[in-house]
């Protein structure tokens, strides 16, 4: 059930069917190399929470772009909003999700690069109580699948994937030349040390992998295994007792 589409007056409905779930799949706005279209990471994140939610009742919270990456803003068509206010941002829909009776929400990430930003909001739910529980799920890992194993950044993986989920948005005649999506190793002499520019270094194009070795049966195989993961994982989180009991049991010891 997509939320834009219910009216106010079967929202309580949907909400019960859903067993108090929704699901907010997460992106960004950003290039994918010259062929892919900027909304890869959420339209991929949005198509497995719509196939997941035929399968089990949950509501689907809108198209939400507003994830962390920063790190492409020097790209045409990138959409950077700035760290305080993604999370602040992040924050308060999750509260308006669950003021509408939506205790517990699962974000289906489509975007590596929201890894370090959504663990930091998950512990910042530990400074204030909140009468909500979130999950986070990255809807690529843990599947045995090939094209998952060379994702890359707009190389075989995602590629295979958009030309499952926006075949019309995909040029494959403009993929870049597979030397394109090798790491330049601009930080080779700094071994195991990290700075703000590390991804930028080495792909400064936003091209990681070979896109050209994408098709749609490997992005269907992709896509039809995150669904089969994310709706065990809806199951799961209808049955969990455990985190919101834990919560609880964290504040009040905090408290005394």
């Amino acid at each position: 059930m997509k939320w834009e589409e219910l009216t106010t007056a079967d929202f309580p409905a949907a909400v019960e069917q859903a067993q108090g779930v929704c699901l907010l799949p997460l992106g960004v706005i950003e290039p994918h190399g010259g062929h892919l279209p900027l909304v890869a990471d959420l339209s991929a994140a949005q198509e497995v929470a719509i196939r997941a939610a035929r399968q089990e009742p949950v509501i689907i919270f809108p198209w939400y772009y507003f994830g962390q990456i920063l790190e492409a803003k020097h790209k045409p068509g990138t959409v950077a909003l700035g760290g305080e206010l993604i999370l602040c941002l992040l924050d308060s829909v999750c509260a308006e999700i669950a003021r509408n009776g939506l205790k517990k929400i699962l974000i289906v990430n489509g975007h590596g690069g929201n890894n370090d930003f959504l663990g930091f909001f998950l512990r910042t739910a530990l400074e204030e109580q909140r009468d909500f529980v979130v999950y986070v799920s990255n809807w690529w890992e843990g599947l045995d699948v090939d094209g998952v194993k060379r994702i890359g950044h707009a190389g075989e993986g995602e590629t295979s994937g958009q030309l499952a989920v926006n075949p019309e948005l995909v040029k494959m005649d403009q993929v870049p030349p597979p030397e394109q999506g090798q790491p330049l190793d601009r930080y080779a002499h700094l071994p195991g040390l990290a700075t703000a520019t590390n991804w930028y270094a080495d792909y400064p194009n936003q091209y990681a992998g070979d896109g050209s070795r994408g098709t749609v049966e490997q992005g269907e195989e992709m896509i039809e295994a995150a669904v089969e993961k994310v709706v065990k994982q809806i199951r799961a989180v209808k049955q969990d007792e455990a985190a919101g009991q834990l919560y609880e049991e964290f504040f009040g010891q905090s408290q005394h």
